[in-house]
């Protein structure tokens, strides 16, 4: 159980400043601009957790963090290393492919205190617009963002957290295994649960990532990977109705809400992409909860 809103206000646990964390696996591509860009944004503390990458990251990164280790690669494992090197009272949760605006350091730490919320997500948008599936990729990152001060349901990246609520979630199990590509959606619903909220800030950030039939492959399965254990760790304790709208909620998510941000001719111009998406994800999502029902039979007959 979180504390309420108001102790992790005026706690005095951590220092008042703000620190920053990015999680790297084989992003030697993206990361020295990532972060000189944030060692720029005068940070009081640049925290880099490597996950054992085969490229030059960890390398990169020692060259700019203040604070920078390796362990197994995970991002529950490398998170749980991070918490305990965190010295500021808020933190910045950010990654290796994100570059922050000049003023983010300055707005999300305002914001976060104005408007009285655990946590604050940025206004992200997407550097290349080259091609056809980088603009639909870039009016699908368009679509999630809301006006500043607005509730939301679910935090995306970047965001500036209270340090310690952020310790105190790891003390939910959820949050200390694999959760695969849901470790966003575990972390928001122990906020939420905990009446605490989750706003949308003005501060911009830009995805620094070229995209690809590759890249949009391995995200979107990854996605669906972690819809599936965030549905089998809830399941139980969700009804009928829960369980369905846990099934179909990419498709409605990704062909309805799109439309948000986005014009009518700008929706159904890039629709297609919207629906590979959405398709990729669940097929994902299938996959992993169809391999389960047929290891569960295999496993009944066998001890039958």
């Amino acid at each position: 159980m979180l504390k309420s809103f108001n102790y992790y206000k005026k706690s005095k646990k951590y220092e008042d400043g703000l620190s920053i964390y990015i999680p790297t696996l084989n992003n030697e591509n993206t990361l020295e601009e990532c972060l000189i860009n944030a060692k720029e944004k005068g940070f009081d503390q640049i925290i880099v957790v490597d996950g054992k990458s085969k490229d030059n990251s960890f390398e990169i990164a020692k060259k700019y963090a203040d604070d920078c280790v390796q362990t197994e690669p995970g991002l529950h494992i490398q998170t749980l290393k991070a918490i305990t090197l965190i010295k500021f009272k808020f933190l910045v949760l950010s990654e290796a492919d994100v570059l922050l605006s000049d003023d983010f350091a300055k707005i999300s730490r305002k914001e976060i205190e104005k408007l009285n919320s655990s946590v604050c997500v940025s206004q992200l948008t997407c550097k290349y617009k080259r091609n056809y599936l980088e603009r639909g990729f870039s009016n699908f990152i368009k679509s999630r963002r809301k006006k500043p001060g607005k509730e939301i349901k679910a935090i995306g990246g970047p965001a500036i957290i209270y340090s310690e609520i952020y310790l105190d979630s790891f003390k939910n199990s959820y949050l200390t295994k694999d959760t695969f590509g849901n470790f966003d959606t575990n972390l928001s619903e122990i906020i939420l649960n905990n009446n605490q909220k989750i706003k949308m800030m003005k501060a911009a950030a830009e995805q620094n990532e070229e995209i690809n039939l590759e890249v949009i492959l391995l995200k979107f399965i990854w996605y669906g990977k972690g819809d599936y254990f965030f549905y089998k760790r809830n399941k139980k304790n969700w009804n009928l109705i829960r369980k369905i709208k846990s099934i179909f909620h990419t498709y409605y998510s990704y062909l309805f809400l799109t439309k948000t941000n986005n014009s009518w001719l700008v929706y159904f111009y890039f629709l297609p992409v919207f629906i590979m998406f959405a398709i990729i994800r669940n097929i994902s999502w299938y996959f992993y909860l169809s391999k389960a029902i047929f290891l569960h039979i295999l496993n009944y007959k066998i001890n039958d």
